[in-house]
């Protein structure tokens, strides 16, 4: 049960019971989970959590920076995206992209993305695919606490840098700083307050 807040009872107080109870579900909590949807009230954020599927020509058009070989390797690329793209997989294809042209090295983003949906390597089964999820994951949980404290979208960069770096309590936090029933009157501040604690400790 939660401690019910008293004349006594201090901000800190409530941070601290609340973490404890958080510590003690934390580790049953499963990382492995598919994200789930959320649908914000308002449409009006730039953050795309998953891309509309696009036709066939568009996809390539998307995929065309990433796309940029040449000859039989070419040709190897496109068949394997096709087939992924027939399964269904063109929302994933286009986040695929995006990784690919952020997370390339000194090597193209071309190398980048064919590894990735690499038949050879079992890349996309094993380990693109879930990337991509992470990254839906993200872009909903910092939607989700834009929506939930009615925060400026200017602020859409920095959530987004937060829910990746606390990616597995970042709604957490938000709950804590939403909950009913404990008299917080600033839940910004105080969600605010939870982050720059989690800072200090780690």
């Amino acid at each position: 049960m939660h401690t019910q807040p008293t004349s006594t009872t201090t901000v800190q107080d409530i941070l601290a019971n609340r973490m404890a109870q958080f510590k003690q579900t934390q580790s049953s909590s499963s990382s492995t989970a598919l994200p789930q949807a959320y649908i914000p009230t308002e449409q009006k954020h730039t953050i795309t959590i998953k891309p509309a599927s696009k036709s066939w020509p568009d996809l390539l058009t998307a995929l065309e920076p990433v796309l940029d070989a040449d000859g039989l390797y070419r040709t190897c690329i496109l068949r394997t995206v096709r087939a992924l793209y027939d399964q269904g997989y063109g929302a994933e294809l286009e986040t695929a992209a995006e990784l690919a042209i952020k997370l390339a090295n000194k090597k193209p983003a071309s190398h980048y993305f064919a590894r990735s949906v690499s038949k050879r390597a079992g890349n996309w089964a094993t380990k693109t695919l879930a990337k991509v999820h992470e990254v839906w994951e993200v872009r909903k949980n910092a939607l989700e606490v834009i929506e939930k404290l009615k925060l400026d979208s200017k602020i859409t960069n920095y959530i987004l840098s937060l829910s990746w770096k606390y990616k597995n309590t970042i709604i957490r936090f938000l709950s804590i700083a939403t909950e009913k029933g404990y008299g917080i009157t600033n839940p910004a501040g105080y969600f605010f307050g939870i982050i720059k604690t989690a800072q200090a400790t780690t």
